[in-house]
């Protein structure tokens, strides 16, 4: 417990505490309230620095901005690494949504049997 959850997993699967975990670990601890106050998780986060994305500008100061910037792109390249790889235990958790929601749907086949 002592390695912040966000080291492992995917950024896409991060929530916003993770998210602001992360602002901590690269020095910008004073981002994590605005980043909080809208919800920023890390799909989120990926989203906004997409091509169709209007960035992080209204988000960050401009003085933190190149800062940011440059940490998300770190960022974004290891979601892409990591995807590529399969994922491993760091998809594990998108995993474990996909089955319980398959389980969801035999429960509801069955409960229809039934009746």
């Amino acid at each position: 417990d002592s390695v912040p959850r966000f080291r492992d997993l995917r950024p896409a699967l991060w929530r916003s505490d993770d998210v602001a975990g992360w602002l901590s670990s690269i020095g910008l601890p004073q981002l994590r309230p605005r980043f909080k106050q809208y919800h920023i998780t890390g799909r989120k986060l990926l989203e906004l620095l997409g091509p169709r994305s209007t960035g992080l500008s209204w988000l960050v100061d401009d003085a933190l901005l190149p800062r940011l910037q440059r940490e998300a792109a770190a960022l974004a390249w290891r979601e892409r690494r990591e995807r590529r790889r399969g994922g491993g235990e760091r998809a594990e958790r998108g995993g474990a949504r996909k089955s319980s929601t398959r389980e969801r749907g035999r429960e509801g086949e069955e409960g229809e049997d039934e009746s």
